[in-house]
């Protein structure tokens, strides 16, 4: 009931864009949903987390047909299998990360599968996303060598990614984003905009599934009896979900 009410009491501050934008507002120079402020091409206004409607909502519209639920549907036996042999894989090795050897595998091969990322790029894109989000080497709101260089290399994939979709496009979300319109009115997406859809699917796709498949795993493991719960009654999953999500955010960085 808790979650219920606040998740209530929030839904008309998402809709007050003057008061709680996701783009920019205030006396801020810069923008977005970062926790520290990003300057404003690098995403607040482009990025379809950090943009307002209409244009937000027109974006949404505009993806929509690349993640639905029959898309999606589609996608469990693949990934059942993908999830048996990163188990089989993992325990052949006889000790190892759960999170990495597991988990980020499944992650990557699932957004991968589904922007259609051809098997040889995944590792390297999965190896600049981290370097960009990895905080080891500098603190909040600083870069480091390593994190302007998986930038620089994540982005220059990207524009080559989305150009090879132009001239071949796909029913992936990418093609959706190069070729529709917003509204009659917003025209179509800029090819920056392009860029960030990828981009954000990319990132989002891996590091919040990821976190969400971890801390659902960590919480059975702090609260084992809800464990053997849902084995006996797994029509208990979705909201066994919802509970372990509400342990831990998915994204530890972002303002919420």
């Amino acid at each position: 009931m808790a979650l219920q009410g606040d998740r209530l009491n929030l839904l008309p501050l998402a809709k007050d864009i003057d008061t709680f934008s996701s783009q920019s507002g205030g006396e801020r120079t810069g923008g977005g949903t970062m926790i520290e402020d990003l300057p404003c091409a690098a995403g607040p206004g482009s990025v379809i987390n950090m943009m307002d409607d209409p244009r937000h909502k027109a974006l949404r519209r505009l993806m929509a047909p690349g993640i639905t639920r029959g898309r999606i549907a589609a996608l469990e036996p693949i990934l059942t299998v993908a999830a048996r042999q990163a188990v089989v894989s993992a325990l052949a090795k006889g000790e190892g990360d759960f999170v990495s050897d597991i988990v980020a595998e499944l992650s990557l091969f699932a957004i991968a599968h589904l922007v259609g990322i051809p098997p040889e790029d995944r590792h390297p894109i999965y190896g600049w996303i981290n370097a960009v989000l990895d905080y080891a080497d500098r603190q909040l709101g600083q870069s480091s060598v390593s994190s302007q260089e998986g930038m620089q290399q994540f982005i220059a994939y990207a524009q080559r990614f989305v150009e090879q979709r132009r001239h071949a496009p796909g029913d992936d979300i990418v093609s959706l984003a190069i070729a529709g319109e917003l509204s009659a009115d917003l025209g179509r997406l800029t090819p920056t905009e392009q860029v960030m859809v990828f981009s954000v699917v990319m990132v989002a796709g891996l590091e919040t599934t990821r976190n969400a498949i971890a801390g659902g795993i960590l919480a059975f493991i702090q609260y084992p009896e809800q464990w053997q719960l849902l084995q006996r009654e797994p029509a208990r999953m979705n909201r066994a979900l919802d509970i372990a999500y509400a342990l831990q955010s998915p994204h530890r960085d972002a303002r919420c």
